[in-house]
């Protein structure tokens, strides 16, 4: 991790990953350790997921020069290993090139599944705005969103916009988080209530979700 190990853990703990249930799936290492450690410790744990934060300290020692291809390509190999080893999804969080795309060796774009670009919202000048919001560009060779962006409110980072159509979105988020809220999907999606409704309602209509709550309070879920 990049950053200090008490701010990652005051995070988490904002996230409700304190309850037990969540608290024993989640691990933070503080220490670099090479693939085969890595992969053994994966495979001991059953992880599902494994974030580097970030590239360039992983790689630290064994690239001298970050733009020659050559020094990169074996370090997303081993990362390459390591995802086909273990079955476990891996993200390795990269720094920016001022003029758009990723720093240092095109080796890094060529050994992943799909590049996400974040970026700061600007003002027509170019001038950055109040820094609450992030842009994100994908691409790569699996299928995703392209565009969405997300803003940082109350602590939190929350979606507010997304390449996909309203009712996509909707859709997206109901089977990431069954039981939800017609108010958590207001507060994900973002939009107008009343065309939340309507797509919830056409949803329903359609066979694809159905509300397992109360009349008290709606619990949404999808039937596939």
């Amino acid at each position: 991790i990049d950053e200090p190990l008490g701010d990652i853990v005051r995070r988490l703990d904002r996230y409700q990953l304190n309850e037990p249930t969540l608290s024993a799936r989640v691990a933070v290492r503080n220490q670099k350790p090479d693939v085969t450690d890595l992969i053994r410790w994966i495979q001991e744990e059953g992880f599902r997921l494994v974030i580097i934060d970030h590239l360039t300290a992983f790689a630290m020692g064994r690239v001298e020069d970050p733009n020659k291809a050559m020094q990169y390509a074996p370090i997303m190999a081993d990362l390459s290993r390591v995802a086909q080893d273990t079955g476990a999804a891996l993200v390795a969080l990269h720094h920016a090139a001022k003029g758009g795309g990723y720093r240092d060796s095109t080796a890094i774009g060529a050994g992943v599944d799909a590049i996400i670009l974040m970026a700061t919202e600007t003002d027509e000048a170019g001038e950055e705005k109040d820094g609450l919001k992030r842009l994100f560009t994908c691409k790569g060779r699996i299928p995703m969103t392209h565009k969405f962006a997300t803003e940082y409110r109350g602590g939190y980072q929350m979606v507010v916009a997304s390449g996909l159509p309203l009712d996509q979105q909707v859709l997206r988020f109901i089977g990431a988080n069954p039981g939800c809220s017609g108010r958590d999907i207001r507060s994900a999606v973002g939009g107008r209530p009343a065309g939340v409704v309507d797509v919830l309602s056409q949803l329903e209509k359609n066979g694809l979700i159905r509300d397992g709550g109360t009349e008290a309070r709606a619990r949404w879920m999808t039937t596939v």
